[in-house]
Formats: structure tokens, sequence, C-alpha cells
């Protein structure tokens, strides 16, 4: 025994922990990227903001609740847009607007089948949206904010009509009416 009663091997374990969480933090900090006024665009922050308003304003003057999936939607869109070459963004966001109708469909949909199924469809729907992120190079943040749509959508249970309605926030204009 130390002095301070402790063991030796109370001791190297302590090490043994702290050289792990000092191995794992290095790994996070490998992995993530610092927000730095390089990377904030004016254009960019103006473009979110129409693409959030267009829809809003839309859902608000019709009186319609439903189309308030639109903005979400919008606001979700917008944080998939990562850098990247334009070919890859594009790609990124296709995936993400049609995934994101189907999950945001089946959560809904498949949460007001039982008083409990949002328990059991929101977490089902966030592993598939992960597993299939993980299969696309550069899918993590599209995994993400799907398992996000996932999550949300389940909370608000609703017919199959009204799931088709939140669903077709996702999809753009064809006519181009909005945007």
């Amino acid at each position: 025994m130390t002095s301070g009663g402790t063991s030796r091997s109370s001791t190297a374990a302590g090490r043994h922990t702290a050289a792990r969480l000092r191995w794992a933090a290095r790994r996070l900090e490998l992995r993530s990227f610092g927000l730095v006024p390089e990377h904030f665009n004016a254009a960019e922050g103006y473009r979110g903001a129409v693409a959030i308003a267009a829809p809003l304003s839309v859902a608000v003057y019709s009186g319609n609740g439903h189309l308030a999936w639109a903005v979400f939607a919008a606001f979700w869109t917008c944080l998939c847009d990562a850098p990247g070459t334009h070919r890859q963004r594009r790609r990124l966001l296709a995936i993400f607007v049609c995934c994101g109708a189907i999950v945001a469909f089946l959560g809904s949909w498949s949460a007001s089948l039982a008083p409990s199924a949002g328990l059991v469809a929101g977490p089902i729907l966030v592993a598939l949206c992960m597993i299939g992120a993980a299969r696309i190079a550069y899918g993590g943040l599209v995994g993400t904010l799907l398992a996000v749509v996932a999550v949300v959508a389940a909370g608000f249970p609703n017919s199959l009509e009204i799931a088709f309605v939140q669903a077709t926030a996702f999809l753009p204009d064809p006519h181009g009416l909005i945007c």
C-alpha cells in the first residue's frame, strides 16, 4: 500500500483509464472541425433564410398546419448541404430529399398504428437511416439528419393521408412555385 491508502494496481488502472480517455479525445479531435469565420458566408445565410421563410409564409397564410413540415424539411436540407464538389453536393441532397420523404412518411404513419408504436418505429427508422448512410460515401451528415427526421416524424403520428402530405414537404415543387 502507498501512503495515500491506494494500491499500486488501482493507481495503474487509473493511469490506464486516463490514457484511454486521452486517446479517445484525440481521435474525436482529429475527426472534428472547427467553425471559423471563413466558413460562414452571408450569401449562404440569406439562401437559408429564404428557403425557410418561403414555406413558413405559405403555411402561416394558408392556415394549414401540416405545411409547417415544409419548414422542417427546408431547414434540414440547408443543414445537409455540405461542402464539396457540385456533383457530390447534389447527390447527397437528392439522397436526403428522397429518403427524407420516405422516412417522414414511414415514421408518421407507423407511429399512428398503435398508442406506443412511435416508441418502436423511431428507433428502428434511426437504425435503418444510420446503416444506410454508412453505405454512402460522405453520408454521415445525411444519416444523422435522416435520423432526426425519423425521430420527429415518429413524434407526430398521423393517418396515411396526412403522413403522405408531410412526406411531400421534402419533395421539390415540380412547378417551381415555392422556390
